[in-house]
């Protein structure tokens, strides 16, 4: 970093911050931390965005604890945890499934005032899936949609894919007459047609009564073989 700042870089936040940034995604963390205290030396003190990126990688390689403590570090400094600091710790936890500790970051977000976003509650919702918390996942889900955050096509695909093996077809079914209203990208639900078609539903049926015979089968949601499979197709909004 001091030969990068004696051969004429400025020494401001963006070229540490980019440096750092860039040795995170190289992997090289040790690297990124020891130019952290070197900011001090320049006389730059390290932002939210510093921080974030730290903790952000941090959290993907799961030191969880090093995350929080540099995120209690960043709030000494008088520099507030925002959405993206909440949320990579909550991922992490969730990830080692410490559904318990990634509520209580959770209730902190809130009581900041942080709205949660998409990928806040994507979080939660697939702990709860995979945790067979099905009934919490749900309510999770309807509550993303209700604040606006509408999930991303994995989301979708997870929400979906565990309802119907899990025997859960009414709340399949209407979370894909919402998908139904939204129509930008396609998302693959893998045998979901072959499910409800083993339940009597056809794809005009499954949508009656909330769009026209023309949508239902083109261009917002149809079935297409593929490797032998019945899928499902959804035109979802992003």
């Amino acid at each position: 970093m001091v030969l990068l700042l004696e051969s004429g870089f400025d020494s401001d936040i963006f070229t540490f911050s980019s440096l750092i940034n860039g040795l995170c995604r190289a992997h090289m963390l040790d690297d990124a931390f020891d130019c952290f205290p070197e900011m001090f030396q320049w006389n730059v003190t390290p932002s939210d965005v510093t921080y974030n990126i730290l903790i952000r990688s941090l959290c993907i390689i799961g030191d969880v604890a090093r995350a929080l403590k540099l995120a209690r570090k960043m709030q000494s400094a008088g520099i507030s945890a925002d959405v993206f600091s909440f949320n990579a710790l909550i991922q992490c936890f969730c990830r080692m499934k410490k559904i318990e500790d990634a509520k209580k970051l959770l209730v902190a977000m809130l009581t900041l005032g942080l709205d949660p976003d998409r990928y806040t509650y994507g979080a939660f919702v697939k702990v709860f899936f995979e945790s067979e918390r099905l009934d919490e996942a749900i309510g999770v889900f309807h509550s993303m949609e209700a604040k606006g955050c509408f999930p991303d096509p994995y989301t979708c695909n997870l929400v979906l894919d565990s309802l119907v093996k899990k025997g859960y077809l009414e709340d399949a079914r209407d979370i894909i007459k919402r998908c139904s209203r939204r129509s930008t990208k396609a998302v693959k639900c893998r045998q979901i047609g072959r499910w409800f078609s083993n339940h009597g539903d056809t794809v005009e049926e499954l949508l009656s009564g909330d769009v026209t015979e023309h949508q239902a089968v083109n261009p917002f949601i149809h079935t297409t073989l593929c490797a032998g499979k019945v899928v499902l197709i959804i035109w979802w909004d992003m």
